[in-house]
């Protein structure tokens, strides 16, 4: 057991402890000698355990136990040889850990689902994820939402680590915040990268609307594509969380520009954003 002090500094207030003695000392006189020294010590006691509250006093317990968080891409962009490879890793990291240790599978995409909630390693048995059974919306990437839904799952006693096994190729959300957001909540975060396919990939890269419109005016949003293939894929736009249109595309290899016609149609802030499916 370790101890820990936050703010030091209000540690200078313990100074005071003797004025308050000859301030209680004066104020107690009238008592007997057993009462008034009772009565000082527990008054002195008291501000002391204010002080040291002040200073954010705290005793830190080692914790042995670990609590793992794999965090699974099964995306389109991660290939079925390479996703088995995905959980040979996690089974394999999961047969060595502790017999007081504890693991969490999240499967995720462009959403994440909990395969396997936080358990004991001994309760996988000796095939752990023999036959997986979560299927996430798998046409793009967020890692942001994987590890958020991650950090849900640690119990509150336990090392806490999160494990991404993924190809990295992040189309949504915003991994690098989710990442501080993991380490002030004090988990730490390891990535194993499984590798890219080639194949068709195809992303928003850029998407523009003017800063100031009026209300009824109509003005353009200008979106940028980048595919690594020519295909087709279906474009959405959304207005809020309103779907405002839904527009076939053809893509060629490198980026491609689209522009479409929008209506202001209320005042204040309005939010846009796109997404873009395979055929």
């Amino acid at each position: 057991m370790d101890l820990s002090i936050t703010n030091p500094l209000a540690l200078i207030l313990l100074l005071l402890l003797p004025f308050f003695w000859w301030i209680g000392r004066q104020g107690l006189a009238y008592m007997r000698p057993l009462r008034r020294h009772l009565a000082l010590g527990l008054r002195l006691a008291f501000i002391a355990l204010l002080v040291l509250s002040f200073a954010g006093f705290q005793t830190v317990s080692a914790v042995n136990n670990l609590a793992l968080v794999f965090l699974v891409d099964r995306s389109d962009s991660v290939d079925a040889a390479t996703q088995a490879r995905e959980l040979d890793f996690v089974r394999n990291a999961i047969s060595k850990m502790g017999g007081d240790d504890r693991a969490a599978v999240v499967f995720f995409a462009a959403d994440a689902v909990v395969e396997q909630p936080m358990s004991p390693a001994s309760a996988y048995g000796s095939a752990p994820l023999a036959q997986p059974a979560s299927v996430p919306l798998n046409y793009y990437t967020d890692i942001e939402g994987a590890v958020r839904l991650g950090l849900a799952l640690f119990p509150a006693e336990a090392q806490k680590r999160l494990v991404i096994v993924s190809d990295g190729n992040e189309t949504s959300g915003h991994a690098e915040q989710a990442a501080q957001l993991a380490v002030a909540s004090g988990a730490g975060i390891s990535a194993v990268n499984v590798g890219t396919r080639p194949g068709n990939e195809m992303l928003i890269s850029d998407m523009q609307a003017p800063a100031f419109v009026r209300q009824g005016e109509q003005f353009e949003l200008n979106i940028t594509i980048h595919s690594s293939v020519e295909t087709s894929a279906t474009l959405r736009l959304y207005s809020g969380d309103s779907v405002q249109a839904v527009v076939p595309v053809q893509l060629k290899k490198g980026d491609n520009r689209f522009s479409r016609e929008a209506t202001a149609q209320q005042r204040g802030f309005a939010t846009f954003r796109a997404d873009l499916q395979p055929s």
